[in-house]
């Protein structure tokens, strides 16, 4: 089975956890050959969207890929009939497009693409009903995973513990339009909801923890709990020199939702505070894998309570979030279900809802 992955970034620090998993599919013989295709990089160096098509038809032809995934198309204006001589010259070839992220209005390329691939993987379960109604064939909730490469290796409990609390994320404006959740009266700052609660639970955990709190991040500068950007890969040691972690995600008004910080968060052991959105226990139980608050006050009387517990308690509560993430989140487990999905999609018995990474079964996708 060969496998063709058509890239967003193909940097060596982007998505390590991704191509790790699929040349260990080479290794072990369920890849025959794997290959990828970085589409914006050859955007770039050929000068056109027309042009990288071209070239990537040609590519395509030359290799003949069983499956073909598409991360990220986002952003990118494809042609209706690129798109059908990419159909056209690998008949038999299984297309898929992968999204991680969440979006108020659907790019018009996911949707052209959506409309001539076979699956679509949808990061964000509200995306679903839309992407359904727009024509777009087979789309399975497939959220975000955990970089089980750089991350879950090492003892919580190894580190000595500097913080009672650390957070990691950036105080950013929405990356790009497609991305912005807004709403009459809003302030433009805070197009993504998930950025005022940050700041909330930055000012109060400073002012209640004091030098026991830490934010790392970019764009924090004259917070007094700031500690300054964070490289990627620094994450987990950050976050064992913690008793407990603290996140929200960017977009907690949708369901089925997830970033990649959360599956991050609880694979390094360390109990986690996370804002409770709709969906979300259906992949992480409240009180078994992470802690739920609603409000920056109940964030505040969590962490307070758990950290009047024993070492013990907590200990226990990080490994139950680690073994969770390595169980059902990893990148591994992912693309294992995708081989599994092509294989139904060949014999005519896909079923867009599988157990493998839920503790529940959501309705979101049927």
């Amino acid at each position: 089975m060969k496998f063709l992955f058509v890239i967003n970034d193909p940097s060596p620090t982007n998505i390590v956890h991704v191509r790790h998993t699929f040349h260990e599919f080479v290794s072990e013989g369920i890849f025959s050959a794997y290959k990828e295709y970085p589409f914006r990089e050859r955007i770039t160096h050929l000068g056109s969207i027309g042009k990288m098509e071209g070239n990537l038809l040609d590519f395509v032809q030359k290799y003949q890929p069983d499956i073909l995934l598409w991360n990220q198309v986002s952003g990118t204006s494809l042609s209706k009939k690129f798109l059908t001589s990419l159909r056209r010259s690998i008949p038999d070839a299984v297309l898929i497009q992968e999204t991680v992220d969440t979006y108020s209005s659907l790019p018009s390329a996911m949707v052209d693409v959506g409309r001539v691939f076979d699956l679509t993987l949808a990061g964000c379960g509200g995306l679903i009903p839309e992407l359904k109604k727009r024509g777009c064939k087979n789309v399975i909730l497939f959220p975000e995973k955990a970089d089980h490469v750089r991350f879950g290796h090492s003892a919580a409990n190894g580190n000595s513990k500097k913080y009672d609390v650390v957070m990691i994320a950036n105080r950013l404006k929405s990356r790009n339009p497609f991305h912005a959740f807004k709403w009459p009266g809003m302030d433009p700052m805070y197009h993504m909801d998930g950025q005022k609660l940050r700041d909330q639970l930055v000012k109060r955990f400073s002012e209640r923890f004091g030098e026991r709190f830490a934010i790392f991040g970019n764009g924090w500068d004259g917070f007094k709990s700031a500690k300054g950007p964070l490289k990627f890969g620094d994450q987990e040691v950050v976050l064992q020199s913690s008793r407990i972690s603290l996140g929200t995600n960017n977009y907690n008004n949708v369901s089925y939702y997830f970033s990649n910080r959360v599956p991050n968060s609880l694979i390094a052991g360390v109990p986690h505070l996370c804002k409770r959105s709709k969906g979300l226990e259906m992949f992480f139980r409240d009180k078994e894998h992470c802690f739920y608050f609603d409000t920056v006050e109940e964030a505040l009387n969590v962490a307070e309570w758990l950290l009047k517990q024993p070492d013990s308690y907590l200990s226990e509560i990080g490994e139950n979030g680690k073994k969770l993430v390595l169980e059902k989140h990893t990148a591994r487990v992912r693309y294992e279900y995708l081989i599994e999905l092509v294989a139904a999609f060949k014999s005519n018995a896909l079923d867009l809802i599988s157990p493998k990474f839920y503790l529940e079964i959501p309705t979101v996708g049927k």
